[in-house]
């Protein structure tokens, strides 16, 4: 080749008569790898990732489902119902009904987004409270309160398949103690008559916050 010469410029066709000379499975194999390439970005369940924590945001509703001994008493035949806000700064809020042993506790969850990623997306504690009437005699009464206590923690995932319609679930574990409303003579801490795990399955009704109150 001639000094200060240039190599001759090679024609290539358009990208659109390549394409077609391409096999149909390396086309799929190609557009498969860059869908899976932005699934951490679209994929709302990682809210642990830097920044991610606000994937969390959003009204979630659901049930609260027994998992401990069927033949417990307090976990025999139990319930709950909640609706949880997560907003994008400060603490959420919701609701919760929890049925046990012919009682209903009602009361609230307080939660916060875990940008941790080795825990759970949201931690939270649930507090429910059933007042009732002690009859000691037949002229004696007192009012009692008993409580249903306990860690809320639950993941957001991304679910295709979630009965809420916008595919993201909330799952995870609420363990609570229940008492009677008593207090150790000594110590003055509550009489725990049972711990109940309950596993937390809810989905998201709104990729906003609404305001909850409790009861």
């Amino acid at each position: 080749m001639p000094k200060n010469s240039h190599p001759k410029a090679i024609d290539l066709p358009p990208l659109f008569d390549i394409l077609p000379a391409m096999k149909t499975k390396t086309l799929m194999a190609i557009l498969l790898s860059f869908i899976m390439a932005q699934a951490p970005v679209m994929g709302r369940y990682y809210y642990n990732l830097p920044g991610g924590a606000g994937n969390t945001i959003g009204t979630y509703a659901g049930v609260l489902i027994p998992t401990s001994d069927p033949s417990e008493e307090f976990a025999k035949g139990s319930l709950g119902l909640f609706t949880l806000s997560i907003p994008s700064n400060g603490l959420g809020s919701g609701t919760v009904v929890v049925f046990s042993t012919g009682r209903t506790f009602s009361g609230t969850i307080t939660a916060v987004t875990n940008p941790d990623s080795s825990s759970d997306g949201i931690t939270g504690v649930l507090t429910a409270t059933y007042d009732y009437t002690l009859y000691v005699s037949s002229s004696d009464t007192e009012d009692i309160t008993a409580d249903a206590e306990g860690p809320f923690n639950a993941a957001v995932v991304n679910n295709s398949n979630s009965v809420g319609g916008l595919g993201i679930d909330l799952t995870g574990t609420c363990n609570l103690g229940i008492d009677q409303g008593f207090v150790n003579g000594s110590s003055g801490n509550p009489i725990i008559a049972a711990q109940v795990t309950f596993a937390i399955d809810g989905f998201e009704q709104s990729s906003s916050a609404t305001t909850t109150s409790g009861s």
